[in-house]
């Protein structure tokens, strides 16, 4: 990545206006928020991340970020959620990941969070959107079973 300029997409999630889910609700200026059940993860979850120049901004754990893509990993018109969810397992050590998932799943919420994925992953379309994304930004495509084999964190 080095002499690469990046791009990054940054979702602003307000607690307090909470609007529709899986859509955005209005803001004051440029800033507006999308929320989610899920994303009450970020605003109730620890350890969440902190930045030093940023003290008031919560940055969620990998776990709390996984949960609050869950439901649009079902939404047709989400192409995103899927892929932002594996990319980001991806780039977990698989054992480890499992583990912290695993102690999650006495709280509902991440319950739901498991069965969302699991659904998405094995009935709905989130392994083709996946690979769509990939392709789309013309990087290597893996077969279904690695794919899957990512979200191997998950507790059947």
């Amino acid at each position: 990545m080095r002499d690469e300029d990046l791009v990054f997409h940054v979702d602003f999630l307000n607690e307090t206006n909470q609007g529709e889910q899986l859509s955005i609700v209005g803001g004051k200026g440029r800033l507006q928020s999308i929320y989610t059940p899920a994303m009450e993860a970020v605003f109730k979850y620890t350890p969440f991340r902190v930045h030093e120049r940023l003290p008031n901004v919560r940055f969620p754990s990998v776990e709390t970020f996984l949960a609050s893509k869950a439901a649009g990993t079902l939404v047709k018109k989400r192409p995103r959620d899927a892929f932002d969810a594996f990319i980001t397992a991806s780039d977990q050590e698989p054992a480890t990941l499992a583990e912290r998932w695993g102690r999650l799943q006495d709280d509902g919420l991440f319950r739901e969070a498991n069965d969302n994925f699991l659904k998405a992953l094995y009935e709905g379309d989130a392994v083709e959107k996946i690979k769509a994304q990939l392709s789309s930004l013309g990087s290597p495509v893996p077969t279904d079973d690695k794919i899957l084999e990512t979200f191997a964190f998950l507790v059947e």
